[in-house]
Order: C-alpha cells, then sequence, then structure tokens
C-alpha cells in the first residue's frame, strides 16, 4: 500500500527530474550558435570548422582554469579518481554508495 505508493512518487520524481535535466541541456545546447552551425552542417568542412568552435567553447582542461571553474573541475577530478579507487579495490558496496549519495545531490539541487 503506502509503501509502493511511496516508492512509485520517488520513481516518477527521479524520471520527472532526469526529463527537465535533459531537456535543459539541450535547449544550452541548441541556443548555442557553434552547436546550431554543427547541426546544419551540409558537409565536412562545414562540420570540422562548426565542431571546432564547439570545442573551443568547453571548459580548457588542467591549470588554465580559475576561481570557481578551477575548484568544479577539480571537485570532478576527485571524484572520478574516488570512483576509480573504489572499482578498482572492488568495493562495490562503497561505489553504489557514492554514486547514490551523487544522484541524490542532483535531485536536491547539490544541496544535499
Amino acid at each position: 500500500g503506502a509503501h509502493f505508493k511511496r516508492l512509485a512518487l520517488v520513481t516518477a520524481l527521479q524520471a520527472l527530474a532526469s526529463l527537465v535535466h535533459y531537456a535543459r541541456k539541450l535547449w544550452a545546447r541548441g541556443s548555442s550558435v557553434a552547436w546550431q552551425r554543427l547541426a546544419k552542417a551540409r558537409n565536412y568542412d562545414e562540420y570540422s570548422v562548426a565542431a571546432r568552435e564547439v570545442e573551443s567553447d568547453a571548459p580548457p582542461a588542467g591549470d588554465a582554469l580559475s576561481g570557481p571553474q578551477e575548484s568544479f573541475f577539480a571537485t570532478l577530478r576527485e571524484r572520478a579518481a574516488n570512483y576509480a579507487r573504489l572499482q578498482a579495490e572492488g568495493d562495490e558496496y562503497g561505489l553504489m554508495f557514492h554514486l547514490r549519495s551523487e544522484l541524490m545531490r542532483q535531485q536536491l539541487g547539490n544541496r544535499g
């Protein structure tokens, strides 16, 4: 009864949050002029020029970052290293715990 209703509600909310996140990514990508050129390219030359523009809009790698960007990407690298370590150690419980907590943080808007 009540447990099934809660499970259905949580599943529906997670699916809705995923759809909203996906739609926001598509909207952001569609609003970029470089992405629009990439989508409308009629030949390889146009495509390669647009692809270079898209890549130049990507965040720079490594030490070229400063301020909040540096902190954000440093956190991502730290998390990726942690996941790789847990996977290499064969710690499935720890890996699932951290992945689940990341998903919950995303659902809470990174406030959790």
